[in-house]
Formats: C-alpha cells, sequence, structure tokens
C-alpha cells in the first residue's frame, strides 16, 4: 500500500536520494510551490542509499541545481493535463528548466549519471497482432489509442482500443490496417478525455510521432525497429501534440481546467500516512494482535508555506490563467 517516489537532490555534483511512501500522489502539485517549499519537504523523508525500480516507483524528482533544472513524473496530475500544468512551473520555478520524465525513474537515473538498467524491473511489450487491434466503439468510445494519419492531403483521426505500445508495434502496416476505420472528430474531449496515448503518422514523410499517457523508458528505441526506414519520434508530453504536430490548431482547454486547477492548488494535501495510521488504529480496535508496520508508510512530508505565501501564489496562478484564457 503507498504511492512510493524518490526525490532527487543533486548540488556541485554530490546526489542525494530520499523516498516518500506517498509522494507520488499529487508529486507535481507538491513540487508547484518553488524550490525552497520543495527542498524543505524533500529533507523531510527518509534518505536512501538506492532509487526505487520501475515497478514499485510511481513518481520522482530531480531537483539539479547544478543544471538549474527540474525533472519530475507523478500520479493525478491537476486537471488531467501535465503538459498544460508544466507551463506554470515558470510562475514558481523562475530560471529553472522544468520537464516531465517520460522515461519515468530510469530517465532520472540516467539523468545523474546511475545506470538505468537495474531499474529496468517490468520492461517486456509485445506488439498486437493485427487482428486484435480494433477501432473503440465511434458512438460512445471507450479509453484507447488516438491514430491521426495523414491522407488525401487532410488528417485522418481514429481511435484504437488497445494498449499504445502494443498498437504501435504493428508497425507501417498499422496503416493500411486502419485505414476503413470510422473516422471520430479528435476533439479535446476524446484527446484529452479518452486517449491513453497517440500518434500522429505521415506515410508520404515516413514519419511517426508519438506521445505516451504513462511513463516507459526508452520507449522510441522499443518502436523504432518496429518501423524500419521510418523517422520515429516521442515527441510530447501529452494529447496536445495532436493538435500541434498537424498544424491544426491547439485546442483550447475546457473552460472548466483552469477552475480545476485552483480547486487543486487549494484542496487539503491527502495525508496518506495520516490515513494509514488511523486504519491501524481501527484494526488495533478491532482485536488485531500481529499489526507489523512500515515506519515509512507512517511517515509522510508535504509542502510546508503560510497560507499567506500559498494565497499570493494561487491568485498569481489565478491571474495568469485569466489572461491566457
Amino acid at each position: 500500500m503507498g504511492h512510493r517516489a524518490n526525490y532527487v537532490v543533486r548540488r556541485n555534483g554530490n546526489v542525494e536520494i530520499f523516498y516518500s511512501h506517498w509522494g507520488a500522489l499529487g508529486l507535481l502539485k507538491d513540487f508547484f510551490w518553488g524550490e525552497e517549499v520543495a527542498l524543505a519537504m524533500v529533507r523531510e523523508c527518509n534518505e536512501t542509499p538506492r532509487l526505487l525500480d520501475n515497478v514499485w516507483c510511481e513518481g520522482a524528482a530531480l531537483v539539479d541545481y547544478d543544471a538549474k533544472r527540474l525533472l519530475l513524473f507523478g500520479c493525478e496530475v491537476p486537471g488531467e493535463d501535465r503538459g498544460a500544468f508544466l507551463e506554470l512551473f515558470p510562475l514558481t520555478w523562475p530560471d529553472w528548466t522544468v520537464e516531465y520524465a517520460t522515461g519515468g525513474i530510469p530517465q532520472i537515473a540516467a539523468a545523474i549519471g546511475f545506470d538505468p538498467a537495474p531499474l529496468l524491473q517490468m520492461d517486456t511489450h509485445i506488439p498486437a497482432e493485427l487482428d486484435a487491434i480494433i477501432p473503440c466503439d465511434p458512438v460512445k468510445p471507450g479509453p484507447g489509442v488516438l491514430l491521426t494519419i495523414a491522407s488525401g492531403g487532410g488528417w485522418f483521426d481514429t481511435l484504437a482500443d488497445h494498449e499504445p505500445l502494443e498498437v504501435l508495434g504493428a508497425g507501417p502496416a498499422l496503416v493500411r490496417h486502419v485505414a476503413d476505420w470510422p473516422r471520430i472528430d479528435a476533439t479535446v474531449r476524446v484527446a484529452r478525455d479518452l486517449a491513453r496515448g497517440g500518434a500522429v503518422i505521415v506515410p508520404a514523410l515516413g514519419e511517426l510521432h508519438f506521445w505516451l499517457g504513462q511513463e516507459v523508458w526508452d520507449a522510441a528505441g522499443w518502436v523504432a525497429p518496429h518501423w524500419a526506414g521510418w523517422t520515429v519520434r516521442q515527441d510530447a508530453t501529452d494529447w496536445r501534440c495532436h493538435f500541434e504536430l498537424t498544424g491544426r490548431p491547439v485546442a483550447p482547454l475546457p473552460a472548466r481546467w483552469a477552475d480545476d486547477v485552483i480547486a487543486s492548488l487549494e484542496d487539503v494535501p491527502f495525508d496518506g500516512a495520516a490515513v494509514m495510521r488511523l486504519e491501524v488504529e481501527q484494526m488495533a480496535r478491532d482485536g488485531e494482535k500481529n499489526l507489523e508496520v512500515n515506519p515509512a508508510a507512517v511517515r509522510h512530508a508535504r509542502p510546508a508555506l503560510a497560507d499567506a505565501r500559498k494565497l499570493e501564489v494561487v491568485a498569481r496562478v489565478r491571474r495568469h490563467l485569466r489572461r491566457s484564457g
């Protein structure tokens, strides 16, 4: 039980690694408040000699003072749009480069000069058989892979009912396979709310551009051999690349998105350790005698900042969203 995360700090070439049992849940929001708040939170956690592997690590952040770079990933991005949320970070991390680690914890390891190979405990992907790749219901589509293909001077959008890497593993034969599928309108609702990943395919140029909703180390290195002779790139961090890469205007975020972000920042943060303590106390009251609790599970660090500071940051975000919206 938990949402395990590693926090890494590099300064003057020295690397420190910390462990958080609950930190992956809302990690981007926790690190949003700026360098000083983030570092104070990190130092409240237990230091550890090693990184988690890609099975157990659900989130991580590298605060690299040497490169003025923040590299991070985690679950539950406010408003569900990690790319758009990351664009707000310059408000609180001025002069820092902020990037999403699409490769997960192995990418964090590589960024500090560690060998990522020992962290790859789950990296097997099996290409899907073409017959197993079917379209989503065009009337009531479920989660799938958004495929956008250059065709006849325009673009053909469809949604595959499968996992992204398994679909991309089908190779160029995928283009012909989906040619007669129902077309969909690649609206924000479809791209944002339903796509678990996607690809923009330009057969005439032999180009495949893709993105994934989950973190996978060297995904392009896995996909490229299945598209021999093609240019294969993992270009973006979220669904908006579909609009950017095809030259179509980037569809505006839903009006509620700004409200979602503000509400998320104002929300009382989830405290997994407190929940765990309550559950343990309840089990003890119920007569459970043999209780063994991981000490890390009942220790949890959250961003600590004064209410006035929090209100000031939220007001700044609100003004920024109002101007840009």
